[in-house]
């Protein structure tokens, strides 16, 4: 649902629920000598759902920002590897015009994931239950070299994982429109995907392969 109560704010509220059942069939070893893999039938039950809330504020003609929020909840009940997590976002972005040719924005960002696993024999992390941070921040500079050509645009976000810690992302971008129809745009960009908890934690037993 949106609701604009005046030309200067726009609330939107958005939401969804699932529940579903998910079948597949995998190879399982046996917890006792010799161990052997067997192909097993594996059902899991999968539900969630997630809320979003979004107000965006116009100041000017040359000024709006946006804050947003929402709640995930995920749940998969399987006895290969149980899952139920939480996730909270919070999001902020200030866009404005400055000198007459500049495009500023900026942003700030935070997310907390919490997660409950239930392990096997075959598969665990550990530890079970862990809660994780995702602080972050941006800004972004677009500048009107030539009017209506020639853009040039820098910008970095910084962003700190308990995985890999502290983590800065710079870019640049130069755009040049000809004409009115083609664009040619070239751009340099350091990114970082932030590493997932089960990269860093799980435990896999799996069967051994000879040559």
């Amino acid at each position: 649902t949106d609701w604009d109560p005046n030309d200067l704010n726009l609330f939107t509220l958005q939401g969804e629920t699932y529940q579903g059942e998910l079948d597949q069939t995998i190879v399982r070893l046996s917890p006792v000598a010799p161990f052997t893999p067997a192909p097993s039938p594996v059902s899991q039950e999968v539900s969630g759902g997630h809320v979003l809330g979004r107000w965006t504020h116009t100041v000017s003609a040359d000024s709006d920002w946006t804050l947003q929020s929402y709640f995930d909840r995920t749940e998969r009940d399987v006895d290969l590897l149980a899952e139920e997590r939480d996730t909270f976002d919070l999001d902020f972005q200030h866009r404005f015009s400055a000198a007459g040719r500049q495009a500023i924005i900026w942003g700030l960002g935070y997310r907390v994931t919490a997660d409950q696993f239930e392990g096997s024999f075959d598969a665990a992390l550990t530890p079970s239950s862990r809660t994780d941070h995702l602080p972050s921040a941006f800004v972004q500079d677009e500048l009107e070299l030539i009017e209506d050509r020639l853009w040039f645009t820098a910008g970095a976000k910084y962003q700190h994982n308990e995985y890999t810690g502290n983590e800065f992302q710079p870019g640049v971008r130069l755009l040049w429109k000809p004409h009115e129809r083609p664009t040619l745009w070239a751009s340099v960009t350091r990114a970082v995907r932030t590493p997932s908890r089960v990269e860093n934690d799980i435990r896999l037993n799996r069967a051994p392969v000879f040559p």
